[in-house]
């Protein structure tokens, strides 16, 4: 017999759904806990109102902490997500480059001879990429500082 071949995974799977349940039980049976021994040492007599409040409240709460997280880390890139952006970005850009005949020689002055940009417009357009919506508005700002030259 051979060992099967490992295969890379980007997460833990199922047992993702497995510890998002026991952390739903574990704040569940801690605002029991906290409603049966709030006022003294001793328990307190339990009414189906007071757990089922002690219950939901803590839903929430619960809910409300995963929500927030979850949010939280998608607006977070991982390393190997921005080094595979970065190279899609400088392959696209070698793209570009080649297409309109510009040697990587000059590169610092990316498209300036091709298409009459001045050159602070171009390095601001390269360097001020931020994403889809930084290239977006760099953009936009160029073509308005190129209307305006005109």
């Amino acid at each position: 017999m051979q060992r099967p071949i490992p295969h890379r995974a980007d997460s833990i799977g199922p047992w993702l759904n497995n510890l998002g349940f026991l952390t739903w039980i574990g704040s569940v049976t801690s605002a029991s806990l906290i409603y049966l021994f709030s006022h003294t040492d001793t328990p307190t007599p339990l009414t189906l109102a007071g757990i089922l409040t002690a219950i939901v409240f803590s839903e929430h709460v619960y809910f409300i902490a995963r929500l927030a997280v979850s949010v939280a880390l998608s607006k977070l890139d991982s390393p190997g997500l921005i080094k595979e952006k970065q190279e899609r970005f400088l392959i696209r850009r070698r793209y570009l480059q080649e297409s309109m005949g510009i040697d990587e020689e000059t590169e610092h002055t990316g498209i300036v001879g091709a298409m009459g940009v001045e050159g602070d417009d171009e390095c601001a357009f390269w360097g001020r990429q931020e994403g889809a919506r930084g290239a977006f508005v760099a953009g936009i700002e160029l073509i308005k500082n190129s209307k305006k030259d005109q």
